[in-house]
């Protein structure tokens, strides 16, 4: 029984190959590019999958998002709709897709729960993103319901790890900001950082992200969508000090408060997740980093040529 896994050249595709024994194919977009139907099509005909772990997504920082809300929007859509679609149409049993706890509202109570994801308008920073990660939880509720479809969403907290987007303008919060420490340092020179600092985030090794995701085939059905976190939040700024620390940069550390934020909180409950699993054990965030810039220190060179 294949399983197709979309997006795999991604962080949590990374994690995936690592650990993940059995039939899988890992495509990227040397296979598909899945904003096309065709070529989206032509990959389901060469699989033959009957389970698709749903990774791929048009993805990026808070800069990304808000220099071009449309483009993550619509590029985010035509790959969830052609999936999806063509997924039903080959009567593919099991089909888990992930979005983000950033698609929540704004101004959701906390801790988020996975009731409230459509209560409201998401943060300004990435609303076409947002968006479009919604309705990919919309599309997999009404797959299932009109066909009978088991199509099931999770929600992952920050995730990070080896095998990231280490672009300092379109990469997330922390390969984002190991770059530019690696950069400041080698080059002897202070780290800007945006914003003040202020606000919380909850960071998840994506290895662990992974271990829950090959569990949960098998055994989470559930039409709600299941929200994947440590519940434990870090500052920016302790997270910019750790990272510093952990790299031992000794430069200036300079927050350019002209810089938006982003949203200031995003706490989740986890206890779905822990009732499924309670005997989980998540990484801690010193070991996850340390395994992280390792890895992005050892291969600097190679990702500096992409």
């Amino acid at each position: 029984m294949t399983t197709l896994v979309t997006g795999s050249a991604g962080l949590l595709g990374a994690a995936l190959k690592k650990i993940a024994v059995g039939d899988y194919y890992f495509a990227d977009r040397m296979d598909a590019d899945l904003t096309i139907y065709k070529e989206t099509l032509a990959l389901f005909k060469k699989i033959q999958p009957k389970r698709v772990i749903h990774l791929a997504a048009k993805v990026g920082g808070v800069e990304a998002n808000k220099k071009f809300p449309g483009t993550f929007f619509y590029e985010n859509m035509l790959i969830n709709l052609n999936v999806l679609e063509i997924a039903k149409d080959f009567k593919v049993e099991k089909l888990v897709s992930f979005i983000s706890t950033c698609v929540f509202p704004d101004a959701a109570d906390y801790p988020l729960s996975s009731r409230d994801l459509h209560k409201g308008a998401p943060h300004s920073s990435n609303m076409g993103y947002a968006y479009a990660k919604r309705m990919l939880d919309v599309q997999s509720r009404a797959f299932s319901y009109e066909f009978g479809m088991n199509y099931i969403t999770f929600v992952p907290a920050n995730m990070y790890g080896p095998g990231d987007n280490w672009n300092v303008q379109s990469g997330h919060v922390v390969p984002s900001l190991i770059h530019k420490i690696y950069t400041a340092k080698k080059n002897n020179e202070s780290l800007s950082v945006w914003g003040t600092g202020s606000p919380f985030r909850e960071f998840i090794f994506s290895e662990d992200i992974a271990r829950f995701t090959l569990f949960a085939m098998d055994e989470y059905d559930s039409q709600e969508p299941l929200i994947l976190s440590n519940s434990i939040e870090t500052s920016i700024r302790d997270l910019v000090e750790k990272i510093a620390e952990l790299m031992n940069f000794k430069g200036k550390i300079d927050w350019d408060i002209s810089k938006p934020n982003g949203q200031e909180r995003k706490p989740s409950d986890n206890s779905p997740m822990k009732t499924l699993l309670p005997s989980f054990e998540f990484t801690n965030l010193n070991d996850g980093l340390q395994t992280t810039i390792e890895w992005f220190e050892r291969n600097y060179e190679s990702i500096i040529r992409k």
